[in-house]
This record gives structure tokens, sequence and C-alpha cells, in this order.
């Protein structure tokens, strides 16, 4: 049973690198594209992923499965060799030189073997993982939870219109909850059916031009549902935590959605020195008091160091493409995408149905090139 889900962990775990790598790949020679387009596609791939599971059980079969190959070799190797009982002889009378590891497991048996027994233990830390990181999560969501339900509504009336404004040149339905909190520089982002943009103490009180930049950044990510997108990727993340490309796709994710928000409020308007000067005022103000209590709830935060001078760069470079993605475009990039997870989902499917590769990873960098067409 361990051994057998081991194989299913690799062979699944290799599975989703192959569709991550080809979603980076993708990413990097997309780099004269808009942001949004870039994190599009990992979106999607984010997608593809957490549905790599269900995707193994209706893909066509094309190659020899790495994990049960593992799996094979280690119950291969695990004990004494099997010996096939006779058709009329009862297995319960068998002495146990007779039964496979896997039986001898099942009913209790010690004897299994160094290669099982190293099964055991990866299967046990990889669970210790996702068992820390699926904790670190529900305690970030949990204080992030606590902070807004600490936090007074906002009802200033410059706020209240600003948030109106700029929700209807977005196109954006959805009621936005603005809170103000007691952290002094708290500013955060969270929520799908309820989206909440939390504020620090004393925004009350800030100009009129701090507040619309901040707002356009804050409802942008609204507008494009990056919040459910991060949470996706930080589950994908707890299940693989081992595996260094699903951190990397999920940091990419993140630095293309600032990036994207960026563009978006330059859109509205907004000049690029003077969104930096504020973003810089506000990262000065946030390394003063760090705000590590949400780590790993995915809140969103408009002046994250890491990503900052990137970020300004890119905004003060009048020569970049701003373009949001049109409705077709996704559609025929996540499809795209979706075939090129079904084709690896379906690599080693089944040892006896095998064909030739199917061309369909190719897709990927086509499709991302009909996101360069013009936003309707």
């Amino acid at each position: 049973m361990t051994v057998s889900l081991l194989g299913m962990l690799i062979d699944s775990a290799i599975k989703v690198s192959l569709i991550v790598l080809l979603a980076l790949a993708t990413t990097a020679l997309l780099g004269k594209r808009s942001a949004a387009v870039r994190h599009w596609v990992l979106s999607a791939t984010i997608a593809c992923a957490a549905a790599m599971p269900a995707l193994a059980l209706i893909a066509p079969s094309w190659h020899v499965p790495f994990g049960a190959l593992l799996a094979g070799r280690l119950e291969s190797s695990a004990g004494a060799v099997f010996t096939p009982l006779a058709p009329n002889e009862d297995p319960a009378a068998a002495p146990d030189a007779l039964l496979s590891p896997r039986e001898r497991i099942r009913d209790g048996g010690t004897d299994v073997g160094p290669a099982a027994m190293v099964a055991l233990w990866l299967t046990r830390i990889w669970m210790a993982g996702v068992a820390l990181a699926v904790a670190t999560l529900v305690v970030g969501l949990g204080r992030l939870k606590s902070i807004a339900s600490r936090a007074q509504p906002v009802f200033a009336e410059m706020w209240v219109e600003r948030a109106a404004a700029i929700s209807a040149r977005y196109g954006l339905k959805r009621r936005v909850v603005l809170l103000e909190s007691d952290h002094p520089t708290l500013l955060v982002t969270w929520g799908i059916r309820r989206p909440t943009v939390i504020l620090p103490r004393g925004a009350s009180t800030w100009r009129d031009d701090r507040a619309q930049v901040v707002l356009a950044h804050e409802l942008g990510h609204i507008r494009r549902a990056d919040w459910a997108w991060h949470m996706a990727a930080q589950l994908i993340r707890c299940l693989y935590w081992f595996n260094p490309l699903v951190w990397l796709a999920c940091k990419q994710l993140r630095v293309e959605s600032e990036r994207a928000c960026d563009d978006a409020v330059l859109n509205l308007g907004v000049q690029g020195p003077e969104y930096a000067t504020h973003l810089l005022d506000l990262a000065q103000a946030a390394r003063q008091h760090r705000v590590s209590l949400l780590t790993g709830s995915g809140a969103l935060a408009i002046a994250r160091p890491s990503s900052l001078e990137g970020r300004i760069t890119a905004m003060l470079n009048a020569r970049l493409n701003r373009t949001s993605v049109t409705r077709s475009a996704r559609v025929v990039t996540a499809l795209a995408i979706l075939i090129a997870a079904v084709t690896i989902a379906g690599f080693g499917a089944s040892a006896q149905t095998r064909s030739r590769p199917s061309p369909a990873p190719l897709l990927i960098p086509w499709a991302a090139h009909c996101l360069t067409c013009p936003s309707s």
C-alpha cells in the first residue's frame, strides 16, 4: 500500500513538473507581452496541475509510467521472491515465504525489506510536510479573518466614491468591503464571494491621489480574481511542497499578478513616476512594521518588498505592453494548456497501451501567440 502510494505520488509529481516547466518556459518566451498574458498562462497551468490526478484517469495512455515502474521495483526488492500459489491452494495456509511483500504488510508482517521501509519513511515525510504546509495556510487564514473581524468599516466619502468610480471603470459588479485595521501598515486584499480590502490605520486621512492609486491596484486584484488563483497555487504547493518548480511557479504567479495590477493602474491614467512614488512610500512604511502574521494566507499586498524593484522598473518603462487578455484568447489558451495537461497525464497511464506522443504541448506557445490579439 505504502509503495503504491509513493509510486503514484512520484508519477503525479513528474507530470506536474512537466506541465509547470512547460508553462514557465512559455512565460519566459512571452517576456515582451503583457503581465496579464503571462499571469493567465500560469493560472491555467495551476488549475491543470491541480486536476492532474483526475486527468490521469481519463487521459489516453502512451507510455510506461515512472511511478508504477518504481513501485514495481520496490515491491520486487522488498522481500523474498514471490512464488504464486497453486490454483486450489488456500492463501491462509500459505507460509510467509510464499506471500508477496504487499500481502505481508497487509497481514501485519514486518519483514518487508529495506526498500519498502525506505518507501514507508518517504511517504511519512511527505505526509508530514503536507500537514505542516496546510497548518501554516490555515493559521494564516485564521489570522487574516481575525484581523478583518476587528477592523472597522470605512465610510469616508472619498474612499466610497473612489471605490464606486473605479469599480464602474473596471466593470466590477461585486460589492467590495473596505475595512480599516488597527495595524499601521497592513494593506491587503482577500476573499472571493465577499472581496475585502483591509486598509492600514489612518488611511482615512490619506490624500486623494494615494487613495486613487491604492484602490485602483486592489480592485484590480478583485476584478482578476487573483486571490482565488493564489489560493489554488497555495494548495498545489502544500501537496507538492518538495518540488522546487511548483514553488517557482507560485512565486512567478504572484509577481505577474502584481505587475498586471500595476498595468491596470497605469491604464487608468496614473503616471508612472507618481505611482512609483506612492509605492515606495508604502514599501518604506511596511519595512518598518513587517507583517509576518499573514504568512501562507495568500493575501495580496501592494508593496511586497521582494518584487518592488522589478515592478518600479516596469512601471517606468513606457514601451512595455500593458494590454489585458480578451475572453476568446483566454478560452483558446486554457484549451491548449488543458490538451497539453491531458497528454502529459496520459504519459504512463498503462504499460500495455502505447502510441506515439501527442504534439499537444506545442499548442501552448501557439495559443500564447493568440493572447497578443488586441483587447476588445
